[in-house]
């Protein structure tokens, strides 16, 4: 019995395997096609993502964790931000900053890619701030020197990265820094300067003037004084 059924199972098997590949090529070469106008072009203005990154070594006394802070903007506009501990106790804040750093990269490429299957237009490169300047300048050279291992893989990854194009990591002070707001500890008056940045605050009001109104203001008064 069982020899009767199985050539005809099998039989079964390659058909519908043959339906569903024939069924994929011809959905897939129709995406492939550059003529085809039944894809929706993206629509709007292109946007840039910028993300903001910080690392504190030993923020948790308990079990000697670092955390995490990163931020991410879309033209300007705070979209996400995410804290949490790393999950390996970090001896320097160079392999705290480097952990921090392969998180971004990889939260990157899920917001480009969800932006893509939206059908928002996007900037080929994407911007990325750290307030350390040695994590920066290794991230630029292959042939960086490395002391801890467990630190390599998070290494290669953020040069295979940069390598790429697509992203462009820049020095950032610290004090200028808004990813330090969920990384750290602080009292209302020494970041305010940042959150008033972000928000655009002027004052005590959320109502006041943008930057960019503040910025002409003073070059009008520059012209007129």
């Amino acid at each position: 019995m069982v020899d009767k059924i199985q050539p005809d199972y099998i039989k079964y098997n390659r058909e519908q395997k043959n339906k569903f590949n024939l069924a994929v090529k011809k959905n897939f070469c129709r995406f492939l096609d550059p003529d085809n106008k039944d894809i929706p072009a993206p629509l709007g203005n292109p946007v840039v993502t910028i993300s903001y990154i910080d690392a504190n070594l030993m923020h948790c006394l308990v079990t000697g964790r670092s955390v995490t802070g990163i931020l991410h903007f879309l033209n300007g506009t705070p979209i996400d931000w995410y804290t949490k501990k790393i999950a390996t106790v970090e001896t320097a804040t160079y392999g705290a900053e480097f952990a921090s750093a392969r998180t971004c990269v990889e939260q990157l490429v899920d917001l480009q890619n969800t932006l893509r299957y939206l059908g928002v237009p996007l900037r080929e490169t994407s911007f990325m701030f750290g307030d350390n300047e040695s994590i920066v300048n290794s991230s630029m050279q292959p042939h960086a020197k490395l002391h801890k291992r467990h630190n390599v893989l998070s290494f290669h990854r953020v040069c295979e990265a940069i390598a790429l194009q697509k992203y462009i990591f820049t020095h950032l002070a610290g004090e200028n820094n808004p990813a330090d707001i969920l990384s750290k500890h602080w009292g209302y008056d020494q970041v305010w300067h940042m959150i008033s940045s972000i928000f655009c605050i002027a004052k005590d009001t959320i109502m006041g003037p943008s930057r960019g109104d503040r910025d002409r203001e003073d070059i009008a008064e520059g012209e007129t004084g």
